[in-house]
């Protein structure tokens, strides 16, 4: 009896296995189909300096997001096997936290603009840059929220929170055409696709762990920051090791340049994918 019971634990734990992976592949292969659908179209629309311009707010943005989580995200996922904290204590800490830290750097990279500005971002004008930057909370939300997914262990919504948002983008960006908004345009559907995408994301964190408050627990943070730190660095250096060039073809070259650039990564990389 004993034994049937573990040969069934068996057979249930490879049938759970074997649907997260195929959910997290084919949710994975969705969101790269997607995000080279977005590249292809904003190089159609945009030519090399637009699509060069957009690459390196994007760029700015994801890694402002890396460099503030301090490895929290990941800790999440930790925490979560462990089973010392709530599902509700970790979202909501999580959550405040993302605001917590957000907000301060949305407000040092805003007022510190002029002094990097024209070495990064040329001619980009300065509204754009403050709408990108104005997402910095967000950005970082939709770091942590990822992990919460994984920590979870609810796969579908782990990768689905980024298809929902590149779907939401390209369909924005098509609805806009018909306003010749051009660049504009492309990147008011990237700020509206990011809050649409976080209200989900966050609501449906909600439902799973069973609310959702502003609450930081000291403790909590602590041991995140803790256990956090140890692979915030490899992951901030494996990041970097991948993007910095990008940064670099900016400083020193152009952002038409940089436009090129990025088309020949982005089909380099498919191999890889």
């Amino acid at each position: 009896m004993i034994t049937y019971m573990k040969i069934m634990d068996n057979k249930t734990g490879n049938s759970i296995f074997l649907r997260n992976s195929t959910i997290s592949l084919i949710a994975y292969i969705l969101s790269t189909l997607l995000a080279l659908g977005f590249n292809i179209t904003i190089a159609r629309l945009l030519g090399p300096e637009g699509s060069g311009s957009l690459t390196i707010l994007l760029l700015f943005s994801v890694t402002t997001g890396l460099f503030i989580n301090f490895g929290l995200g990941q800790a999440a996922v930790y925490f979560f096997g462990k089973k010392k904290y709530s599902s509700i204590e970790i979202s909501s800490n999580l959550f405040s936290a993302s605001w917590i830290i957000g907000l301060p750097i949305l407000f040092i990279l805003a007022i510190s603009l002029p002094l990097y500005r024209d070495e990064i971002f040329h001619d980009i004008p300065d509204y754009v840059l403050l709408s990108v930057i104005f997402l910095t909370p967000l950005i970082l939300g939709k770091i942590f929220y990822e992990y919460i997914f994984a920590g979870m262990q609810n796969f579908l919504w782990s990768s689905g929170a980024n298809i929902i948002e590149l779907s939401i983008r390209i369909q924005l960006v098509f609805a806009f055409l018909p306003f010749n908004l051009g660049f504009d345009g492309v990147v008011l559907a990237i700020v509206i696709s990011t809050i649409i995408t976080a209200i989900v994301s966050w609501n449906k964190i909600r439902q799973l762990s069973g609310g959702l408050r502003i609450n930081i627990n000291q403790k909590l943070l602590s041991n995140f920051t803790k256990y956090g730190l140890s692979s915030y660095t490899s992951v901030l250096i494996t990041y970097l090791n991948l993007r910095l060039d990008q940064f670099l073809i900016s400083f020193f070259l152009t952002l038409d340049q940089l436009g090129i650039y990025m088309v020949a990564v982005i089909v380099a990389e498919l191999p890889m994918k």
